[in-house]
């Protein structure tokens, strides 16, 4: 009984882990990857540009649940987190000039905010982060 209970066990472990990979090779488009030490950030392989002060600013009242000025509004998109360190917020900021989207990164002791040009609401449940450098 044992030894059945262990097999059995063993594989539900084996096809959990073949289960990443193939998360991994269906998905890679949607991969965030992030290094905390240098501060770049990867969506899908392609290197973005971090935002301009004002956009990190106003990103990051909207993270710390602050009120944003007056003529400003946000809507989270997407949320996610690789369940230890590395966070992801998707965050669509309107104010007087306009509507952009930004990809915040984030972990205990450092936020990264880049700008998204392309963004597709309906591919949330696909998107995932993986982190390096500090923890």
């Amino acid at each position: 009984m044992k030894t059945i209970i262990a097999s059995l066990l063993l594989l539900i472990f084996l096809y959990s882990c073949s289960d990443d990979t193939r998360y991994e090779e269906r998905y890679p488009k949607y991969l965030i990857t992030v290094d905390f030490t240098s501060g770049i950030v990867k969506e899908g392989g392609t290197v973005l540009i971090s935002a301009d002060q004002e956009a990190v600013k106003l990103c990051n009242i909207v993270k710390s649940g602050l009120p944003l000025p007056n003529g400003y509004n946000s809507n989270a998109l997407c949320m996610g987190s690789d369940g230890k360190y590395a966070n992801f917020i998707y965050l669509r900021l309107t104010g007087p000039s306009g509507s952009n989207i930004y990809l915040i990164t984030f972990n205990e002791s450092l936020t990264l905010v880049h700008k998204i040009s392309e963004y597709h609401q309906t591919n949330c449940l696909n998107r995932w982060i993986i982190s390096s450098g500090s923890q």
